[in-house]
């Protein structure tokens, strides 16, 4: 009992002040243990901390971006630790938790790697940011030592260092990784160091699936690395340290399950033969490498069209294939898209059963510089923005493409002379199913021509019988005369079309008194014409192709966090 009073001895203070204190921490727990969420069996709610783990930290198993940021904690989900005993409890015994080892915070890294027990390991080896800088976090000889000899738990490894500290770092990698699956090396080496990948684990990393390598050109002391791989990224290799086509080739051939293959500043050597024709002619049959298992290939700021050609034109690749070629300085090539796909291009199935064709300006974003595209049937291809495109280049893109299932054709690109319409005609009379045709901010007078009949030269033949829309986006000079006269031919012959839409984008076209004549005479076509639509402001042309890409935005965030540390 405490006498209370004016006269309290101070030691009774302390006494009431500690009584108070521990009866607030009991009511506290009393409160925690019949809160809801202490309901949950506790492998509930460690599944849930699982996941909030892994919004805080965790990067993907491919394209990790483990660039550290002064602002990240990879162990900010440890504040789950703090709330209460039980959830305290709860995330210590379930070592699978403590899996993932970021060397961010070395101390930490080590805690984890007692706590995961025997629990498979995600391992993250990269220097830490700090508000003051970047600090080396990779230079620590025992932390290296005590983290590689955990290498048979390992199931991934993701290795970033931003210091030199050279391959000399994974020496320490010598156990074998039975169970590794994801494997990233991205490591600063010199023009002078060697760009093959020294021996690791052994040798012995028989499940090995995804793989990224930074400036390694190959492995050969790693013979049986491919064997298992299905997703592969070479990046940022030094010219001079990169094998021949051939050899590249060879290296590829002993990744018979790939899946993905991204090859960005990487790929063959670009040799000093490059535009002879016998380095360009299509190799031998037995020379091509079949990579039937692949769903998306990516080459990125490649330096030469002929060597993506000549690197094309090895390969067979399965129709589901999605191809992004991107590269900013091709667009400001000497070369042309006419030397960008090979001359043969029968073993590249990605190109055959096309139904859909883009083919545009580049768009003004520098950050994106995608040349050419293909996906789920449809292929875009971007030309760089100048006043005209050689009438060379643009028939020889059509020449190396199936034209027999198109069933859309945007234009977007001109040429200067304009095209007359006798050569478009044999493009479209090859296109028997083209159901839609767009015009993008380019004369359409010659195409249209092209669309009905040149009783000048006794060809009456109809052109693309299945054409039932067209849409023409800010022509300048466009002529209602020509629209008529296409629109009037296709009646009378018996495919009349179904839809025209003129769209206007260009502010100071709208309303003038030219284009309100013009918008009468364009109404004067639903005579022939079932749905005609003038359209201001309407939307950009849509690209169902997924661009840009996810290894395009990796390269991209690499480079951003990169620049900001120099």
């Amino acid at each position: 009992m405490f006498t209370l009073g004016p006269l309290m001895a101070h030691p009774q203070l302390e006494r009431l002040e500690t009584t108070l204190s521990t009866v607030s921490l009991s009511l506290g727990s009393i409160r925690n243990a019949f809160a809801p969420i202490n309901a949950l069996p506790r492998e509930t709610l460690a599944h849930i901390f699982k996941i909030f783990a892994s919004f805080t930290s965790t990067p993907s198993s491919f394209l990790a971006d483990i660039t550290p940021h002064a602002k990240e904690n990879p162990n900010a989900w440890l504040v789950v630790t703090h709330v209460c005993q039980f959830w305290r409890e709860t995330a210590f015994a379930f070592p699978s938790l403590w899996s993932p080892i970021d060397s961010t915070y070395p101390s930490a890294a080590l805690a984890f790697l007692e706590r995961s027990s025997t629990s498979p390991l995600r391992v993250y080896l990269r220097d830490t940011v700090l508000q003051s800088g970047l600090v080396p976090a990779l230079d620590r000889t025992q932390f290296l030592q005590t983290v590689s000899q955990h290498s048979p738990r390992f199931v991934e490894l993701h290795l970033q260092p931003q210091f030199r500290y050279g391959p000399a770092i994974l020496r320490f990698f010598r156990y074998p990784a039975p169970q590794l699956k994801a494997l990233t090396i991205s490591l600063n080496i010199g023009r002078d160091e060697q760009p093959d990948l020294p021996t690791l684990f052994g040798g012995q990393t028989p499940n090995l699936e995804k793989l990224t390598l930074c400036n390694f050109s190959s492995w050969p002391g790693n013979p049986t690395l491919g064997a298992h791989l299905t997703h592969l990224c070479l990046y940022d290799q030094h010219p001079r340290g990169r094998l021949t086509m051939e050899g590249f080739i060879a290296i590829l051939a002993t990744c018979p399950r790939l899946e993905e293959l991204i090859l960005v500043e990487a790929g063959p050597r670009v040799v000093p033969t490059a535009y002879d024709s016998s380095w360009l002619d299509s190799p031998r049959e037995h020379e091509l490498l079949d990579l039937h298992n692949l769903r998306t290939l990516h080459l990125g700021n490649w330096t030469s069209h002929a060597v993506i050609a000549r690197f094309l034109s090895h390969l067979i690749l399965p129709q589901s294939t999605s191809v992004h070629i991107w590269a900013d300085c091709l667009f400001h090539s000497t070369d042309t898209l006419t030397t960008l796909l090979p001359a043969s291009t029968t073993h590249l199935h990605p190109l055959h059963g096309i139904t859909v064709v883009h083919l545009l300006y580049r768009p003004t974003l520098r950050d994106s510089p995608q040349l050419l595209a293909v996906s789920d049937q449809v292929l875009v291809i971007h030309f760089y923005y100048v006043a005209s495109t050689a009438e060379n280049v643009l028939l020889s893109v059509f020449s190396k493409i199936d034209l027999r299932n198109i069933e859309e054709l945007t234009i977007g690109v001109d040429c200067e002379p304009e095209m007359p319409s006798e050569r478009w005609r044999p493009i479209f009379k090859a296109m028997p199913r083209l159901r839609k045709l767009n015009i993008l901010r380019r004369p359409s007078g010659r195409i249209l021509s092209a669309l009905g009949t040149a009783p000048h030269s006794g060809d009456l033949d109809l052109v693309c019988p299945a054409l039932s829309s067209i849409t023409i986006t800010d022509d300048r000079a466009l002529s209602p005369i020509r629209l008529f006269l296409v629109a009037e031919t296709r009646s009378r012959l018996g495919t009349p079309l179904q839809s025209l839409r003129i769209v206007t984008t260009i502010s100071h076209l709208h309303y003038s008194s030219q284009n309100q004549k013009m918008i009468d005479e364009i109404e004067d076509l639903k005579g022939y014409i079932r749905q005609v639509q003038y359209v201001e402001n309407d939307q950009e042309l849509k690209l169902p192709l997924g661009w840009p890409s996810s290894a395009f935005k990796w390269v991209m965030a690499r480079k951003k966090v990169q620049g900001s540390m120099t």
